[in-house]
């Protein structure tokens, strides 16, 4: 009676007959016995005897036995083809996307959350006692400050300021100031004090702070009638602080210290005689 032909057997004769032809890789299937789908692909080998062209087959015979390494992935494989789909099955190199993060308008502390596009109107009420103009998207006081105050101490307050969880307040540029929409008029009050603050260009910081600094600051002596002032160092007058940046094409420029008339002379031209200093250190 003939022996049983093995698998070492055929291996042996593949090894003789074909060198390392493409048939042999079928036989090499059956090393895929760690799992179901190596049984399953021992079909390739079977074919990989055959012909040339059939030896294809036994390479997924071999991936067949890849597949049986992997476990269950490869069970799916009844023949040397099935086992060559199976192994790509078992790859768990898959990514996986996550949402993007939503962006939100940054604040402070418990500030409320500012969303305008710009170009509204009218104004809305954050907080307790904070105004959004909807136009300029700049968040204003509702009411101006109790006491007069030089631009220097002006500069001070509003930067020490916290109010309804901001604490990014400041002295309006005249051309801001122009657009706040509590100014009124009052023929026996100050200019309001705006920014920046001017020293003379051959002074320095001290000197300038000290001795001789000017702002442009912005009246409205009579109802819908807005002026520009060049105020100096001891001048003192009411003040409102302001927060954010205005939306592009929002402001009074009308009103800006290169375009007043009352200023421009100073801060404009091609020879200016003054220049913005930082004051804040020298307020008293």
């Amino acid at each position: 009676m003939r022996a049983p032909f093995t698998a070492f057997a055929y291996a042996f004769v593949c090894a003789a007959w074909l060198g390392a032809g493409p048939g042999c890789g079928g036989a090499m299937h059956s090393a895929g016995n760690p799992g179901s789908a190596g049984a399953s692909g021992s079909g390739g080998g079977a074919a990989g005897e055959s012909t040339a062209g059939v030896g294809a087959a036994g390479v997924g015979g071999h991936a067949g036995a890849a597949a049986g390494a992997a476990g269950a992935a490869g069970a799916t494989g009844t023949g040397s083809m099935a086992g060559a789909d199976a192994g790509p099955a078992a790859d768990t190199g898959a990514t996986t996307d996550t949402a993007p993060a939503t962006d939100a308008p940054a604040s402070g502390g418990d500030a409320p959350v500012v969303d305008c596009p710009g170009g509204g109107t009218g104004t809305q009420l954050l907080g307790s006692a904070s105004l959004l103009d909807l136009k300029t998207c700049l968040v204003w006081q509702r009411a101006p400050s109790a006491t007069n105050m030089t631009n220097k101490r002006a500069g001070k307050f509003c930067a020490a300021l916290e109010q309804d969880g901001w604490t990014d307040w400041r002295v309006p540029a005249p051309e801001e100031l122009a657009t706040w929409p509590n100014i009124a008029a009052n023929a026996n009050a100050n200019a309001y004090v705006t920014n920046p603050i001017y020293i003379p260009v051959a002074a320095t910081v001290v000197e300038g702070c000290t001795g001789d600094s000017h702002s442009c600051n912005i009246a409205e002596y009579n109802a819908g009638s807005l002026a520009c002032a060049w105020q100096g160092v001891d001048f003192a007058g009411p003040f409102v602080c302001v927060r954010g940046t205005a939306k592009p094409s929002t402001t009074a420029t009308a009103y800006s210290a290169a375009t007043c008339d009352a200023c421009r002379s100073h801060v404009g031209g091609a020879a200016p005689d003054v220049k913005i200093a930082d004051c804040l250190p020298y307020a008293n």
